[in-house]
């Protein structure tokens, strides 16, 4: 290491390779110390403890589970810790992005969103734990907190991410163009319950590349309009047994409720379906399934019957 360091011969004030170290004429002197980073109770930037861990690359742990919080009034250059104006985060994305940097520790984070209408969506992103990041309304209900895009998607992901994520007391709608749940580029995971979807102009929960959805046991309202409610392909996963949900006010699919291509599976049984809706019930081509467990050709929701093609099994 000595060798590597310090040139052969050197000359009076010359450094080591390092930098480290002045040659004075008879022995090398150091001449570069350490960067220190102090921190300070109530300091700001590095001089802070999360300034000092982002300075050196190193993740916090958590010790406990945690809540961050998002409002309408409230700002991206907060902490997000406190449920106030002043500490708040203004939009849920700068909060997943926060989560993420986190070794949750197997505690979940919870990103608590207050009432009010929030015009952008949020990416999924991966973070390190084994604990879940559970965006939820804070007034838990189905319309207090509503994500209302345009052209635009509510609950995105086009990679793969490491981590589990849970929705929950949220609306979530699109205007124009734009999915309220679409996950695909790789494996995703996503829990919903006690949501509200509504109108979707481009498609209300859809998923491929071995993204999964799931449902399974969750209550949940559909009150919009959409081309599909679920549209599983290329190995993505909706996962719907055992729940409750609600159509209110009749919601209309221009395609199907249900749509299952290339490889996709959409597995919804024992689970109850109150109100009506127009539209096939579904649809199912290229060696995809819809799985019911024997429920029969009118259990899904819709006005019309649904199809089979090219391998699609409706079982």
């Amino acid at each position: 290491m000595a060798a590597i360091d310090f040139p052969a011969s050197p000359t009076v004030g010359q450094t080591s390779n390092s930098g480290r170290f002045t040659w004075n004429g008879t022995g090398w002197v150091r001449t570069k110390t350490p960067t220190v980073i102090p921190i300070a109770q109530g300091g700001t930037g590095s001089s802070t403890a999360a300034g000092a861990r982002a300075a050196l690359s190193v993740r916090e742990q958590l010790m406990a589970a945690r809540t961050y919080y998002v409002r309408t009034d409230g700002n991206d250059s907060n902490t997000g810790l406190a449920n106030t104006a002043g500490a708040a985060f203004l939009t849920i994305q700068k909060a997943v992005d926060v989560a993420a940097t986190l070794d949750n520790g197997g505690f979940d984070v919870t990103i608590s969103v207050g009432a009010g209408t929030y015009a952008a969506g949020f990416r999924l992103r991966s973070f390190v734990g084994s604990g879940k990041i559970i965006v939820t309304g804070a007034a838990a209900d189905l319309t207090s907190t509503v994500i209302s895009v345009t052209s635009g998607s509510c609950v995105i992901s086009e990679a793969p991410t490491a981590g589990n994520y849970r929705i929950q007391y949220l609306k979530i709608q699109t205007t124009t163009s734009g999915y309220g749940i679409v996950l695909y580029g790789g494996a995703n995971y996503l829990e919903i319950s006690n949501i509200n979807v509504g109108a979707c102009a481009s498609g209300q929960i859809t998923i491929g590349n071995g993204s999964t959805v799931n449902a399974f046991g969750a209550s949940y309202t559909i009150s919009g309009n959409s081309p599909t409610h679920i549209d599983a392909s290329d190995g993505g996963v909706f996962r719907g047994q055992f729940g409750a949900v609600t159509l209110s006010g009749a919601p209309a699919f221009g395609s199907c409720y249900a749509n299952a291509a290339r490889l996709g599976l959409v597995t919804i049984f024992s689970t109850t379906f109150t109100g009506s809706a127009s539209g096939a019930r579904y649809l199912v081509s290229t060696n995809a399934v819809i799985f019911t467990a024997g429920t029969g050709a009118s259990y899904l929701p819709g006005s019309t019957a649904g199809s089979t093609t090219t391998g699609g099994q409706y079982a």
